[in-house]
């Protein structure tokens, strides 16, 4: 099948907007998502193609108990072909106007800015005909509009976590005549439908990834 006339698809998933969003179904299971899979649901694959799928995030060091976690599923997602950039969690000592007491808690730094990024230099770059933003941070405005403003022919899609409206920034930076057709939403059924095996293994049959005990299916 000749594949030269497809559009070319990119995907840019943050990956704890997307997180969160499940973890507040109260659904564990669903947290094991194949995001190929999911992405495939949303694209026409006669034709269209995906060229790449990037997720980005960040390993809560911090917490050992969710990095193992973390650590499976993101072998499991490499497994699939899809890109994972990494951030970090840094250490901030935090303190009370009030009692004057302090803690150390731990933000997550450079997920979004490693988004906006790779989104803005694809485009520049000619590296897609089509991409979609996984997210309803608007933090990525400026780099949507940029995209907007110097690739006008390239075509930027919403896809909102699950259970979650638009953001009315990110909407207000796409083009009218796209907004009609570029706002889509995940729903719980893509994510039931689009489920990683419970061992994930590669072609000779070695186990690389397994679905952690807390996101079993009930």
């Amino acid at each position: 099948m000749d594949t030269s006339n497809r559009t070319r698809i990119n995907f840019y998933i943050d990956g704890f907007n997307l997180y969160h969003a499940i973890k507040d179904l109260n659904r564990p299971e669903l947290k094991w998502l194949d995001l190929r899979a999911v992405c495939e649901g949303f694209i026409d694959l006669q034709t269209q193609e995906i060229e790449r799928i990037y997720y980005f995030s960040a390993m809560s060091t911090h917490r050992p108990r969710g990095l193992r976690r973390q650590e499976q599923y993101i072998k499991a997602l490499r497994h699939t072909g899809v890109d994972v950039v990494l951030g970090k969690f840094f250490a901030k000592r935090r303190s009370c106007n009030n009692c004057q007491s302090t803690w150390w808690a731990h933000e997550e730094k450079r997920t979004d800015v490693n988004l906006a990024l790779r989104l803005v230099l694809d485009a520049i770059d000619d590296k897609f005909d089509k991409a979609f933003i996984v997210s309803r941070d608007s933090d990525f405005v400026p780099a949507i509009r940029e995209v907007v403003e110097r690739c006008p022919e390239k075509r930027l899609c919403l896809l909102a976590p699950p259970n979650l409206k638009h953001s009315g920034d990110l909407k207000r930076c796409l083009p009218p005549s796209q907004q009609k057709n570029c706002l889509k939403s995940l729903k719980i059924i893509h994510l039931e439908r689009a489920q990683l095996p419970d061992e994930v293994k590669d072609e000779r049959g070695e186990l690389i990834a397994s679905r952690p005990i807390e996101w079993e299916q009930r």
